[in-house]
């Protein structure tokens, strides 16, 4: 019975953006008799109906590892709701569904009950993830005004997004199938009645899909409505049918477990696109769960962005799971719909304002005129982008989703830095970026042919483009067809000779290919037989410098191997290789070749004979040149290079030095060092020729040869030349000033520069006569930009005076090479942030004005005349203050919910470079009665109107007492709530929480207490 206990504790239901019960009727009133209510077995309803009990309730879907518990902690949900129908009070859960398609169900309890009914189920056994359901939306603006000339070509046109273009290569299929969940769909409308496919309501599980709210036809519409039937509009799928799936009930409210069954539903009846038109601000892993299953069986979900306005922050769901197109508005043209999201969030734009679609023939709550409405949102975008995806499915029957999507994704264009992702979505543009599914016929090599070098490949084909490829890697880029033909040619040197698979793809005009295997066979091969290379050197005995030397076919390049072991490559012919004998032990080896292509990235191709020769030379060596890098002009720090040589043995050695490039050109040849003595000696380079002139920029090698006692002997080593000096640009930092006391304040300077190579950053201050003043060097970054930080000190930590200094950068690469920026200013002071404190006074009568210079009293309430709330400064009641608002609330808690009445109070608080806190406190009394009251603070612009995100500091206050007092309405941060011409605007309300219906404040005056700093 633990989980009886548990379940009655608590827990959660989620109800989305919707209208309470009309004041009077009681939230437990049961379904008149004959209501389809009824047509659902009560024990999986919950007593009396689920529709009254989620008005005070929330959902709480728990999703278990097992069978098992699902099955025990059901089976405990129900046994409560029978408790609770024979009359116990405290067995307040109800079951409401099953989710199979996620492994899951879900549970209903009070409100307060729902954090800590969820906290415990999550300790059970079994109990993988429980989340407590929070509210969605629908993403629709109010209606605006009561065909297609008219009324859509505007958006749907070529002006937009070229709809009717698209209609006349692809008009859609009935087989493909829109699923419309949402609100329902009046499937009974002159302009859908012959598109529904299919219907079903998620809480219900019937196919009534009755739509009182009218959002959802309204959706369908756009979707899918009758195309080209001589009445009403235009849907953007054309002939497309549609599923309508209920989620939402009649009060407007979206449950999560409805919409998982939904999308269960959907994807089990045929699906093809999912569309959702709705969102929170709550990711829900239930929701995301069961989006993921319907996009592994291959359905495409399609959901709007969200009408906050904002940059995606926080984000909306479904619009952001996973693999979702999240589609934000635009105005059709060349705008972002003001209303819309935005940001990195959204996957495409489509047109959300001024939309026109099939309404209710008797109106809806959403949309009063008859049968054909217009509205904004980006409800009304999604379902255009889920039509699109329709037409292309039809298009391209075998297209997978990812195919679709990116043909969606990759035609949308326009709204450049709009934050509508790719840009505004653009049908017939998307059709052409369907991979085709036709298959080309290799007409080149002929099957089995015999080819050498670089290989013809051709293909007839009726597509834009063809890929070609050969024993599956791509032969370069998509090459387009002429004429009905495609060639390119295809380089075999470096391959393996024998025979190889060439394979072709169509592909469309964007280099967007066919790739499915089963389409595109191997179908042709060809057999490569390229001459292997031939050593022609060393041969016999070798001294001094070892040679390799090779011919191959034209164009190929080569690499050398001794012994196995990789020595060097040479791309270009005549093949050869300076190889020093020191590298090899006395005695017989052999050196081999492998056929590359020119650049060495294939070297698979043929392998020369073996070559066997033997070595009986001396053996030098040399160390690792110092330093890496050096400049041969003599300008940079770093101005030669030198490596130690080792003669081993007991015979002194003449030793001679060559320098080569990289690509083998002798620069200089065979410079006399001197006769050295067995033992360390230093030879060293300073970047000359043979005529004394700096080398260029470049690799080289040192080659130091040796005889003695009738022997030869070589060491090879390589070395850097580097004669650019780094470049500096982009410096930032430029007259910029700060403070160099620490106290948090604006405390250092952070110069910024690109470096174009790996440097030493120096950065270098002085005074404006040229007085050193600090030099600060960073690490040896790398390219890109990097900063430096001063904080206003002499080295030894003094803070300098506050005046103007120069500073430039410096930057020193490894060749010593350096670069030096332009001079720039900066300015430091010593003034310092000093704390003070100001206590802002507020009478409760100065009740900031709206734009039309009205008071900003309000009073809160459910009710049409808000006669239970209200406000009075005519200081009638209770304690009457000379300059106090008297405000009121007799509104019932348990009829009217949460209800306050308040006032909005600007005041003007001293200039500070810096605000630490606001306290806002209250004089007043309660006049006999109780109350409750809060205080806020909002963003405030230039006038006196409120704007932006209101936080609340605290609970709230409770008041008893009679006499004045004062009454702390929190703390905050300042932040973001001191306007540019530091104005606060505060809210101070009152409301009926506490419980009683007669609840009274007088407010005789709020005080701001401002804790700041200023420079001085």
């Amino acid at each position: 019975m633990a989980a009886l206990g548990l379940l009655a504790a608590g827990t959660v239901a989620v109800t989305p953006a919707g209208a309470a019960s009309p004041a009077g009727t009681p939230a437990s009133a049961a379904s008149p008799a004959g209501t389809r209510s009824q047509q659902v077995p009560s024990a999986y309803r919950g007593t009396p109906t689920v529709g009254s009990q989620r008005k005070t309730g929330q959902t709480v879907l728990i999703v278990t590892a097992s069978k098992a518990a699902q099955a025990r902690l059901t089976s405990s949900v129900r046994h409560l709701h029978s408790m609770a129908a024979a009359g116990d009070s405290q067995a307040e859960a109800s079951f409401r569904s099953s989710l199979p398609s996620i492994g899951a169900f879900s549970v209903q309890v009070p409100s307060a009950q729902a954090d800590s009914a969820a906290a415990a189920l999550r300790k059970q056994s079994g109990v993988s993830a429980v989340e407590v359901d929070t509210p969605a939306h629908f993403d629709s603006y109010t209606p605006s005004d009561p065909y297609w000339a008219t009324k859509q070509a505007s958006y749907l046109g070529v002006r937009g997004v070229d709809a009717a273009a698209a209609w006349s290569t692809q008009q859609g299929s009935p087989d493909v199938k829109i699923a419309i969940l949402d609100s329902g769909v009046t499937i009974d409308h002159p302009d859908l009645v012959d598109k529904i496919a299919g219907s079903y309501d998620a809480e219900y599980g019937d196919d009534d899909v009755n739509d009182t709210l009218g959002h959802g036809t309204f959706v369908a519409g756009v979707a899918a409505a009758s195309t080209d039937n001589g009445q009403g509009i235009a849907g953007a799928g054309f002939n497309s049918s549609i599923l309508a799936v209920k989620v939402a009930n009649d009060d407007d409210e979206i449950d999560i477990d409805d919409v998982v069954k939904g999308i269960a539903w959907a994807t089990a009846n045929g699906a093809n696109v999912i569309n959702m038109s709705f969102g929170s601000d709550v990711a829900s892993p239930a929701e995301a769960r069961a989006i993921a299953k319907a996009e592994a069986a291959g359905v495409i979900v399609v959901a709007s962005a969200g009408n906050s306005g904002n940059i995606g922050d926080p984000k909306e769901y479904p619009a952001s799971d996973p693999g979702v197109i999240s589609v934000g508005a635009t105005d059709g043209a060349t705008k972002r719909a003001s209303f819309s999201e935005y940001g990195t969030a959204i996957t495409v734009g489509a047109p959300g304002v001024n939309i026109y679609s099939t309404t209710n023939p008797a109106g809806s709550a959403y949309f009063p005129a008859a049968s054909y409405n217009s509205g904004d949102g980006t409800s009304f975008s999604s379902p255009i982008v889920a039509g699109e995806v329709a037409l292309l499915e039809a298009q391209s029957p075998t297209a997978s989703p990812s195919q679709i999507r990116a043909a969606i994704v990759n035609s949308a264009h326009g709204f450049a830095g709009q934050g509508m992702g790719t840009g505004q979505v653009d049908f017939a543009l998307a059709l052409q970026h369907l991979p085709p599914t036709t298959v080309p016929t290799v007409t080149s090599p002929e099957e089995g042919a015999t080819g050498t070098g670089t290989i013809t490949l051709s293909a007839t084909s009726t597509a834009p483009k063809v890929q070609f490829y050969v024993s599956g890697a791509a032969v370069g880029a998509p090459v387009p067809v002429v004429d009905g033909v495609a060639t390119t040619s295809w380089n075999s040197l470096g391959q393996a000779n024998g025979s190889h698979a060439v394979t072709a793809h169509d592909c469309d005009a964007f280099t967007e290919c066919n790739t499915d295997a089963a389409q595109a066979p191997a179908l042709a091969h060809v057999i490569v037989a390229n001459d292997a290379p031939v050593i022609t050197a060393p041969a016999g005995a070798v001294q001094g410098i070892l040679t390799p030397t090779a011919t191959a076919p034209a164009g190929s390049g080569l690499t050398f191997y001794i012994d196995g072991k990789r020595v060097g490559f040479d791309a270009t012919a005549p093949y050869s290789l300076l190889v020093g004998t020191s590298s090899l032990a006395n005695g017989a080896h052999h050196v081999t070749a492998h056929e590359c292509n020119s650049t060495g990235s294939a070297c698979s191709g043929p392998v020369s004979a073996l070559l066997d020769f033997t070595t009986n030379a001396l053996l030098p060596t040399l160390s690792t040149p110092s330093p890496s890098a050096f400049s041969s002009t003599g300008h940079g720090s770093k101005t030669s290079v030198s490596t130690t040589l080792t003669i081993p043995g007991k015979v002194t050695e003449a030793a001679y030095l060559t320098v080569a490039t990289a690509s083998g050109t002798v620069v200089v040849d065979h410079q006399s060092l001197g006769s050295f003595a067995p033992g360390k000696h230093t030879v060293t380079w300073h970047g000359l020729g043979a005529t004394k002139k700096p080398e260029p920029s470049g690799t080289y090698q040192l080659i130091v040869t040796t005889t003695g006692a009738g022997q030869q002997g070589s060491v090879i080593t390589s070395v850097t030349v580097d004669n650019v000096s780094p470049s500096l640009t982009a410096v930032t930092g430029n007259g910029a000033y700060f403070y160099p006391y620490a106290d948090g304040y604006k405390d250092t300077f952070v110069p910024s520069v690109k470096i174009s190579e790996s440097s030493t950053l120096t950065l270098v201050i002085t005074t404006t006569t040229g007085k050193a003043v600090r030099t600060l060097s960073g690490p040896k970054p790398g390219a890109g930009t990097h900063a430096l930080t001063w904080g206003g000190h002499y080295a030894d930590g003094k803070e300098v005076p506050g005046t103007k200094y120069d500073w430039h950068f410096t930057a020193v690469d490894a060749a010593g090479n350096s670069a030096h920026s332009p001079t720039y200013t900066v300015s430091t002071s010593v003034r310092r942030l000093v704390a003070k404190t100001a206590n802002v006074v507020h009478n409760a009568d100065g009740v900031s004005k709206d734009s039309a210079g009205y008071p900003n009293y309000f009073a809160i309430n459910n009710t049409p005349d808000r006669s239970c709330v209200f406000y009075d400064d005519h200081k009638d009641s209770g304690q009457i203050y000379k300059y106090g608002v008297d405000y009121w609330d007799q509104c019932s808690v348990d009829e009217a919910g949460f209800e306050v009445s308040g006032g909005l109070y600007t005041f003007t608080v001293p200039n500070a470079t810096e605000y630490t806190s606001l306290s806002l406190s209250a004089t007043g009394s309660s006049g006999g009665r109780s109350a409750v009251i809060y205080g806020g603070y909002d963003l405030i612009p230039t006038s006196g109107s409120a704007g932006g995100a209101q936080t609340y500091p605290q609970k709230g206050t409770s008041v008893t007492s009679a006499s004045t007092k004062v009454y702390s309405l929190g703390t905050v941060s300042p932040a973001f709530h001191i306007s540019t011409n530091h104005h606060v605007l505060t809210e101070f309300d009152m409301s009926n929480e506490n419980g009683n219906e007669f609840n009274d404040f007088d407010l005789e005056y709020l005080t701001l207490k401002v804790n700041y700093k200023v420079l001085q």
